[in-house]
């Protein structure tokens, strides 16, 4: 008997049902990611514009 075959019939044996519960309703972890991924956007709009501004020139800062 091939290994394949004495997997599936060990697979097909098992009857019993394993059930892994969440830690938490599952709707709690779509409003989780959006609560965190809204504040990255943020954050990255708040950024955005750093890089494009010009840096002062000499002698112009009075």
């Amino acid at each position: 008997m091939s290994d394949l075959t004495f997997a599936a019939l060990l697979l097909a044996a098992d009857d019993a049902h394993v059930v892994n519960e969440l830690f938490m309703p599952t709707k709690w972890f779509g409003i989780i990611m959006f609560i965190v991924l809204m504040t990255l956007l943020l954050v990255t709009v708040m950024f955005s514009s750093k890089g494009k501004q010009l840096p002062p020139r000499e002698h112009e800062d009075h």
